[in-house]
């Protein structure tokens, strides 16, 4: 999310997801087992967000309430799971 909201950087890890929108979602499908070993359906339990308490903090970024919120909206329309939603931003 903090590339799709451009606020990233330049460094770049070795498992990192591709910077690309498209080719990251692919990815996470491939990669995050969403099936229930039990009976076999798709059953994700995952939980996002795009806040934590130890990253920073979103209004000191700037546009940051808004990216938050772009952010929180894709996140709990697209990923399947359940988003996680923080109190605590100043």
């Amino acid at each position: 999310m903090t590339r799709f909201l451009g606020i990233d950087g330049n460094l770049v890890a070795g498992f990192d997801l591709p910077t690309d929108f498209v080719e990251a979602w692919n990815k996470i499908l491939v990669t995050n087992d969403f099936l229930n070993v039990f009976i076999g359906e798709l059953d994700p339990r995952h939980m996002y967000g795009v806040s934590n308490q130890d990253n920073f903090r979103w209004p000191t970024v700037n546009n940051g309430t808004d990216k938050y919120l772009l952010g929180l909206y894709i996140i709990t329309l697209e990923l399947p799971g359940i988003p996680l939603i923080l109190w605590g931003e100043e």
